[in-house]
């Protein structure tokens, strides 16, 4: 593995290995980092239909009367008129 550019590089986790792993990871680096990409890809996945789900309840919970409000209409259907 060739060192990392720090001018680019962000850290997002600390993931510790014995060197063993780090052994293991070297001689199967792009094993390693096509199942890596991989696991990234569906993460993505993951996340933009968590992102939808969200929007999607954000959008339904506009649709619901607010259940505080005065009512609009009576028990019969008639419109309450100017009710306080």
């Amino acid at each position: 593995m060739s060192g990392p550019n720090q001018s680019s590089t962000v850290t997002l986790a600390e993931i510790k290995v014995t060197p063993e792993q780090m052994a293991m990871i070297q001689a199967n680096e792009q094993a390693f980092l096509s199942i890596f990409n991989r696991i990234l890809a569906e993460q993505a996945k993951t996340n933009e239909l968590l992102a939808s789900f969200l929007q999607a309840l954000a959008e339904d919970q506009g649709d619901e009367p607010d259940p505080d409000a005065a009512p609009q209409t009576y028990l019969s259907g008639a419109p309450v008129l100017g009710g306080r």
